[in-house]
């Protein structure tokens, strides 16, 4: 038993009935500088002229088992203290007590939350939506991502999947992504997709997917902006392009089917080109010149381009 307690790392005392220390193991010799076997726990270990207000002696003598943790009065640094009952043949019980040193975990904690912290802070401040996702699922989300989908505020959406949302999110090349994080290739990957809001309502992203580690497991966080309004242009543009080309080929069709063009009648392989040309102006509002020796139909070229075009 005596060398069992020699041997463990972590600080070890036992005090008897009467609160003073019957036993030090070397690592709590080593903490408190001594031995102060036979001294008051209170006085030598706490530096206490009183019994600890966190002293739970009284339940080891009932025979329970106890936890705690706490801030030592001596070097300020956090333990986790576990206390068990040792029971004598005389019917006396001792109390066993293991120190557990966190301060450095309980610094790594506080550095983590800081950061944690600072992030939201950030994320908080930013325009653009800000989320965290994992294994499919919303972790984290700022202000402006609710906003984007008619939510009220992240307690709304934290643990949706995110093709609930963007429905169409994982073709984008987020399973992709995954794979290549785990085979240790550095990714990136920027996507375009419609959303719906809360209502409903249709809306495009435009977004950007940064791979990282979230304890310990892969990880996404992802930004995205609201771009309805100039993917909305870009449709219309795109029709007004098709309506043109098709307008032009209608009318191409029409003028070689029947050999005329407004008022103007011919069907050689010259008259085609002029008109052609002529088609080319329909549709323009910039000035045209035509020019040609007298009597060659340069008045029925310019009122062919007037009455077909929209210049009218």
């Amino acid at each position: 038993y005596r060398s069992i307690m020699e041997a463990i790392n972590d600080p070890v005392y036992i005090c008897s009935p009467d609160y003073r220390v019957a036993y030090m193991n070397p690592a709590m010799i080593k903490r408190i500088g001594r031995n102060v076997k036979g001294e008051p726990c209170y006085k030598s270990i706490h530096q206490r002229s009183e019994k600890c207000p966190w002293c739970v002696h009284d339940k080891i003598q009932q025979g329970e088992l106890c936890q705690t943790e706490l801030v030592s009065p001596r070097d300020g640094r956090f333990y986790h203290v576990s206390h068990s009952p040792i029971f004598h043949t005389d019917g006396s019980i001792s109390k066993m007590t293991i120190f557990r040193d966190l301060n450095e975990l309980k610094q790594a904690q506080e550095t983590l939350r800081e950061g944690e912290e600072r992030y939201r802070t950030l994320a908080e401040h930013v325009a653009e939506g800000v989320t965290l996702i994992q294994e499919g699922k919303l972790l984290f989300v700022n202000h402006a991502f609710c906003s984007m989908f008619g939510y009220g505020g992240p307690k709304q959406i934290v643990g949706k999947r995110i093709d609930d949302l963007i429905p169409d999110a994982f073709g984008q090349g987020i399973k992709e992504i995954y794979r290549s994080f785990e085979s240790d290739i550095s990714s990136e990957k920027t996507f375009r997709a419609a959303c719906h809001k809360q209502d409903g309502q249709e809306f495009w992203v435009e977004g950007h997917h940064v791979v990282t580690k979230w304890k310990g497991k892969p990880a996404l966080i992802t930004t995205i902006r609201d771009i309805t309004e100039s993917r909305l242009q870009d449709i219309a543009s795109q029709d007004e392009v098709e309506r043109l080309q098709g307008k032009s080929t209608t009318l191409r069709f029409s003028i070689k089917d029947g050999y005329r063009f407004g008022n103007i009648v011919g069907k050689s392989q010259a008259m085609q080109e002029v008109y052609d040309l002529i088609s080319m102006t329909t549709d323009s509002d910039a000035n045209v010149v035509i020019c040609g020796e007298s009597g060659t139909g340069k008045e029925l070229v310019a009122q062919s381009i007037h009455e077909m075009g929209n210049r009218r």
